[in-house]
């Protein structure tokens, strides 16, 4: 807490080249408020691709809501493949076209996990599940 946080100016670059939206600035120091960092390490860096291709693949919007920023996110760290993602219509859309998606036309399912094949698993979390929590978003475990 209060240390200084790395730059994701880089990572963040490659995602937004790729047409991927992130919805805050990078954090500055380790326990920031208000902020989303796609600072990630080793192996987990690989989510950036990830999510690039998430984003070729469906052709939808795309939002990174919460990235590596562990004190706000009790899953998520520079060295997890974990990152949130806006629950966007067009995302849900897409989701709800694969196998074992959330039925067509109906609400957000949240608590249900999508699992795409070779990709990853998607848990739709509701406003209100946690207390970081203050929008419907797909928690993301990228494989």
């Amino acid at each position: 807490q209060g240390g200084a946080w790395p730059s994701d100016a880089a990572q963040r670059q490659q995602l937004i080249d790729g047409g991927v939206t992130i919805n805050k600035p990078n954090c500055p120091t380790a326990g920031s408020s208000n902020c989303t960092s796609v600072y990630f390490e080793g192996d987990a860096n690989a989510v950036i691709q990830q999510i690039v291709d998430l984003k070729t693949a469906c052709s939808c919007v795309v939002i990174v809501t919460g990235g590596s920023e562990a004190w706000l996110h009790v899953s998520h760290g520079p060295n997890k493949k974990n990152i949130d993602l806006s629950a966007t219509e067009s995302l849900n859309s897409y989701l709800r076209g694969l196998p074992g998606g959330p039925v067509p036309g109906t609400q957000f399912p949240a608590g249900k996990t999508v699992t795409i094949s070779g990709v990853g698993k998607f848990k739709a979390e509701g406003s209100g599940d946690n207390v970081n929590t203050t929008a419907q978003h797909w928690h993301v475990k990228f494989h």
